[in-house]
């Protein structure tokens, strides 16, 4: 039995047993209706742009790009919404800065 909100181990073995082959064929075959659609997420234009955007880069691409929301979301609040920058966002931001650059120059990367 597992913990309420956990999943259990026969639940972990019915994952694995799912087809993710199957399951990319449909995400890839699924039309991007369902985005801007008004019962769907009811994305704006310029937000389907960049899923789709999204959609060409690798893995290694895609994880800087995610890693840098945070440092891009700091800076937009403090340009646009005039918020204080405090030790603790700088702290944060050079960890994230310094993890994206090592993982972009370190020996025997792999491709």
């Amino acid at each position: 039995m597992a913990l309420h909100g956990w999943i259990s181990p026969n639940g972990i073995m019915e994952q694995l047993e799912k087809d993710i082959q199957a399951g990319n064929n449909a995400l890839q075959a699924m039309p991007y209706d369902l985005l801007t659609d008004k019962d769907g997420l009811n994305l704006r234009e310029y937000q389907v742009k960049a899923i789709k955007a999204f959609s060409y880069l690798n893995l290694a691409q895609a994880s800087i790009f995610t890693n840098l929301v945070t440092v891009v979301s700091i800076a937009a609040g403090i340009v646009f919404l005039g918020e204080s920058f405090t030790a603790l966002q700088g702290i944060g931001s050079m960890a994230i800065l310094t993890g994206v650059y090592l993982s972009n120059h370190i020996k025997g990367r792999t491709e």
